[in-house]
């Protein structure tokens, strides 16, 4: 009799285990999606969080009317960069950058909602970087026109310097200029100064000339390359008419 009671309070026990491991495995189940929606960020999430800050921004004559002019200046840019007019260019950038000062206290104000500023941030960001590479020509442009701080007689002197306007040439003494200084810098890095020195003091009148201009190209945070092309557009440097093909030049 005692054995058969026995038994049964063991039997209970197992039932009791089984029912809290299904509740344990219901409860952890349950946790993935929720920890999921709550805690990793997901298309999803993102979307919703940003259709919230768009409503609020349409709600927010103040918001939206920033928005609209924001918006406005990305248009045009846009239009302007098909267009290659460089007048156009100016012209929309300093709308971006009234725009962009219009919108510079609601993301300042601490009562902006952080979904807001955050969409509102992005947007701009989006159009400064789709944008930086012409941004960053033009201006080089502007400031060669305008002799800025003797931009044009440095670059004519340092053609000088470089002993060639040939495109191909003047990349193929980059080619030399990059893999001494790459060599010198991995010296410098590795505490073998005597190396690096000797390395420096190797290269050519030619290569240093290339370091300039590399110089001049960073200053505008664009490549040599795109500096050699606009300044195939301004007479500076020539390709041979058997190669025109090949380089592409923005117009």
């Amino acid at each position: 009799m005692a054995s058969i009671e026995l038994g049964n309070a063991f039997s209970y026990i197992g039932i009791g285990c089984i029912l809290v491991s299904a509740l344990l495995t219901a409860v952890y189940t349950l946790n993935i999606p929720f920890r999921a929606f709550m805690y990793k960020p997901n298309e999803i999430n993102q979307e919703i969080y940003d259709k919230a800050a768009e409503a609020e921004i349409t709600a927010n004559e103040t918001y939206s009317a920033a928005l609209q002019k924001m918006q406005d200046a990305n248009t045009q840019i846009q239009e302007a960069m098909a267009s290659g007019n460089k007048e156009k260019m100016q012209q929309a950038f300093e709308a971006f950058d009234a725009a962009k000062v219009n919108l510079q206290p609601i993301l300042d104000d601490a009562n902006t909602e952080e979904s807001v500023r955050e969409l509102l941030q992005g947007y701009i960001d989006g159009i400064e970087e789709s944008s930086a590479d012409y941004r960053a020509e033009l201006n080089f442009e502007l400031d060669f026109k305008e002799n800025k701080n003797s931009l044009k007689d440095n670059l004519k002197n340092i053609i000088t310097e470089l002993g060639t306007k040939a495109y191909y040439e003047i990349q193929s003494i980059g080619v030399g200029y990059t893999d001494k200084y790459n060599r010198a810098t991995n010296a410098h890095e590795q505490g073998n100064f005597d190396e690096e020195r000797e390395i420096v003091d190797s290269m050519t009148a030619q290569e240093i000339a290339y370091g300039k201009l590399k110089s001049a190209a960073d200053q505008y945070n664009i490549s040599v390359e795109k500096l050699l092309s606009a300044l195939i557009k301004l007479k500076l440097v020539k390709i041979p008419d058997a190669e025109k093909e090949v380089i592409p030049v923005k117009t």
